[in-house]
């Protein structure tokens, strides 16, 4: 979970670059929609910083950044699969598919 890292957006680039073309990651993580991403101080119940639908975009670029909310996106069985509750927002990060050729 990217909230409890100190250096999240290493992590981040990290997962980019290992990542293949077309591939996503599943980030379960503190959310607040219509705020901006604040650090909380001392690292608090563990976790480094909140994060923002009006900045998310721009922390994680250059992955394309999805915020799935239990009403849509992410099914249930698919929740259950993976562990995360219903009432737990989820990033969706994708690397896009690179075109070739400069095209």
């Amino acid at each position: 979970v990217l909230d409890c890292m100190p250096d999240d957006r290493n992590v981040a680039r990290e997962m980019y670059r290992v990542l293949r073309p077309g591939g996503h990651v599943l980030a379960v993580v503190t959310f607040q929609v219509g705020a901006k991403s604040r650090e909380l101080p001392m690292a608090s119940n563990s976790r480094y910083r909140m994060y923002g639908s009006e900045d998310v975009a721009e922390r994680f670029r250059p992955f394309v950044v999805d915020v799935v909310n239990a009403a849509d996106g992410l099914d249930r069985e698919a929740r259950r699969q993976q562990g995360i509750p219903g009432f737990v927002p989820v990033l969706t990060l994708r690397k896009c598919v690179e075109s070739r050729g400069g095209k």
